[in-house]
């Protein structure tokens, strides 16, 4: 049965047996029918449905099938990508989605770093001070009094 430890749920022998069947993708029948000699006195398969179906209730058991399925899954990446590699050099779906895995290529475009933003709710605004140009070339610093 399982048991709280110090890094959450330690779980017994048969009961990783049967997380490792149904990340596997076995049912709950065919899971009954491995381990029904381990959860059930004279192997009886309708009680070790019932057993496997009060665990399928659990939070902890459903977590430690998607953790161990996940954990698995994760082993198989490398395997994966090398697998798509070798349709990348022929497909061009292919070596995208590896270019996308990687990093290496964004399916929505490059996207430019975010701009600041200010907005001010104080009422009236700042006017920037204005560099007007003369004539003849100088330049005069000053406010803007009247726009038109």
């Amino acid at each position: 049965m399982m048991k709280a430890g110090p890094g959450g749920p330690i779980i017994s022998g048969v009961e990783y047996m049967a997380v490792r069947l149904y990340a596997a993708g076995k049912t709950r029948n065919q899971v009954a029918n491995i381990l029904a000699a381990r959860l059930s006195r004279g192997a009886n398969v309708l009680e070790a449905k019932r057993r496997l179906r009060r665990w399928e209730e659990t939070q902890w058991f459903r977590d430690a099938v998607y953790d161990y399925s996940i954990r698995e899954a994760d082993m198989e990446l490398p395997q994966i990508l090398l697998g798509m590699k070798k349709k990348a050099r022929t497909r061009v779906d292919a070596a995208r989605f590896v270019f996308e895995v990687t990093g290496r290529h964004n399916p929505r475009g490059e996207t430019a770093a975010p701009s600041v933003v200010q907005i001010n709710f104080g009422g009236a605004l700042p006017r920037p001070i204005s560099r007007a140009q003369l004539e003849d070339g100088s330049v005069v610093d000053g406010e803007i009094v009247d726009e038109d």
